[in-house]
């Protein structure tokens, strides 16, 4: 693995730790072109490695597991699954037992482009294939030069009764947002992405997990905001029970993603 130049996240491990919904945001997280070098080879990516998800809840492209990435993208991967870069994640979280998902059985490479969203939502609560794993942390690395308001596309971080917006966080180029990935930790965006076709929001995702004795079923769950109409509403609720069902298919039968999102896609319509 090359080297990478990172900021010391475990300098912030006060100001993460003493909010309600527990969040860091810092810019400036990598060396300019380092940057610049994975956000290119982001935009060159193969289209085929990006797999569309389509549904009541979400419009998103994304890949899955390591095949297809260039060594830039593997490279900022491995630094933030480094022992290293854990040291610093498991002081600036205050968990000693965090641990990555070295398969990237989740996380990846998020492309969004006009017309995507993702409602507002918390995290499937537990590793999508072992159960002895509890979703705790994720982390996101935007890539995005020049992304302007009039685009939309914010990360909006709700309080835990989503009654009211705790931050809303423009996905600036070199940004790093960590956050808490607990059942109260409502985020997403919400709103529709409106830009030019030739604009895409990028950002590489990665997930943390703590070992758990008896996990606890809970799956993805989506949530509407009292501005809604009664369209979205329904297909938020929706949306939420053809997950459960997806989730209990997906740990007895494996990766069944590409048939349950042309489903959901094709009722999303």
């Amino acid at each position: 693995m090359e080297y990478l130049k990172t900021k010391d996240i475990s300098n912030y491990s006060d100001q993460f730790q003493d909010q309600e919904f527990s969040h860091l945001i810092l810019d400036d997280f990598l060396d300019i072109d380092d940057a610049n070098k994975v956000k290119e080879d982001i935009e060159r990516l193969d289209k085929n490695i990006l797999r569309s998800y389509k549904h009541f809840n979400a419009k998103v492209r994304s890949s899955i597991g390591r095949s297809g990435l260039s060594s830039s993208i593997l490279n900022l991967i491995d630094h933030l699954q480094s022992d290293a870069f854990l040291k610093e994640l498991r002081v600036l979280s205050g968990k000693p037992d965090l641990v990555p998902d070295l398969n990237l059985v989740q996380g990846g490479v998020l492309s969004y482009q006009d017309g995507h969203f993702v409602n507002l939502h918390t995290d499937n609560q537990t590793h999508p294939f072992d159960l002895g794993l509890k979703t705790s942390l994720s982390l996101l690395v935007y890539l995005n030069p020049d992304w302007k308001d009039e685009y939309k596309g914010f990360l909006e971080i709700r309080d835990k009764k989503n009654t009211e917006t705790i931050a809303k966080i423009k996905p600036s180029h070199n940004r790093l947002v960590i956050m808490e990935a607990n059942k109260d930790s409502i985020h997403g965006l919400p709103e529709v992405i409106d830009c030019p076709e030739t604009v895409v929001r990028k950002a590489i995702v990665l997930w943390y997990y703590q070992p758990v004795k008896k996990p606890t079923f809970h799956p993805t769950t989506y949530y509407s905001k009292e501005s809604d109409d009664l369209t979205k509403k329904f297909n938020v609720l929706l949306g939420n029970l053809s997950l459960k069902v997806y989730y209990l298919l997906r740990r007895f039968f494996g990766d069944w993603d590409p048939l349950i999102t042309r489903i959901m896609g094709f009722f999303g319509k």
